[in-house]
């Protein structure tokens, strides 16, 4: 089940289609999830760039639907895909920052690709 706030649709003054578009993204989001959640370290790795693109794509794009200024800065999704082991609370905390955190032995973020 997918919830979006009413507040805010309201106060964005989105329309259906808006919220429509929405709840797609989320279920795109949730579909790379469990992708993700069910492949093996080796795939992980394997499929890596493409499913760090996809959920920073999607993450621009719900911004940009939800009518916020587009900025990875304010992205909360990509330290939440499954086997990303990145601190998720201190990245939180940097909220509107231009800065992350990585742990070392991420399978999506890790140190093997810092040079990227």
């Amino acid at each position: 089940m997918i919830y979006l706030n009413k507040r805010l649709i309201e106060s964005q003054n989105l329309t259906i289609h808006d919220v429509n578009a929405l709840t797609a993204l989320h279920i795109m989001l949730k579909t790379v999830f469990d992708k993700v959640e069910d492949m093996t370290p080796s795939e992980v790795d394997d499929n890596r760039d493409e499913i760090v693109s996809v959920v920073e794509d999607l993450e621009l794009e719900l911004q940009r639907v939800w009518r916020f200024p587009q900025s990875k800065a304010h992205h909360v999704w990509w330290v939440r895909v499954p086997q990303c082991t990145c601190p998720t609370m201190d990245n939180l905390e940097l909220m509107g920052v231009d800065q992350r955190i990585h742990t070392a032995n991420c399978l999506l973020h890790g140190r093997k690709h810092w040079n990227d």
